[in-house]
């Protein structure tokens, strides 16, 4: 970062920004395939669960332990419907981090932008004084040899 840059304090916080946005989205990354990963964990028990009712009307269980065993795919269902809301609230913060890390993102690249520009622009004023004086030596040079030869007087 240029030292001699005005804004250069309100670059750092834009960074410092873009960073804080970025681990929050990486934070709500990992949050959503934490709970895409729990989803499917409950759809593979239900389905076990549905097999194992299966299995046991199939060899003549007793009515009432067909009841009660039936009421375990249920609560599963239910916790997938939990988990999948929960999976879509995971997804809109995850989605609300992304723009926030896009906007501050756009918001660095902007500052940026600025200090090249004013870097550009003191290159430019460093290279004219330059050019300036290397002209008003060419000046004084040329003056030097248009004085006739003997002449004590000098050019100004």
């Amino acid at each position: 970062m240029d030292p001699g840059f005005r804004l250069l304090p309100v670059l750092r916080y834009r960074v410092r920004r873009e960073d804080a946005c970025a681990r929050a989205f990486a934070e709500a990354v990992r949050s959503v395939e934490t709970a895409l990963r729990h989803l499917a964990w409950l759809r593979e028990q239900v389905t076990d669960a549905v097999t194992a009712l299966e299995d046991t009307a199939r060899t003549g269980a007793p009515a009432g332990v067909i009841h009660v065993l039936a009421e375990v795919p249920a609560a599963l269902a239910r916790a997938v419907g939990r988990a999948g809301s929960h999976l879509d609230a995971e997804r809109r913060r995850a989605e609300h981090a992304r723009r926030a890390l896009v906007k501050a993102s756009q918001d660095r690249q902007a500052l940026e932008r600025l200090q090249q520009i004013a870097r550009d622009a003191r290159l430019r004023r460093a290279a004219a004084l330059v050019q300036r004086e290397h002209d008003e030596r060419a000046t004084i040079a040329h003056r030097w040899r248009r004085t006739a030869p003997g002449s004590t007087e000098r050019p100004r």
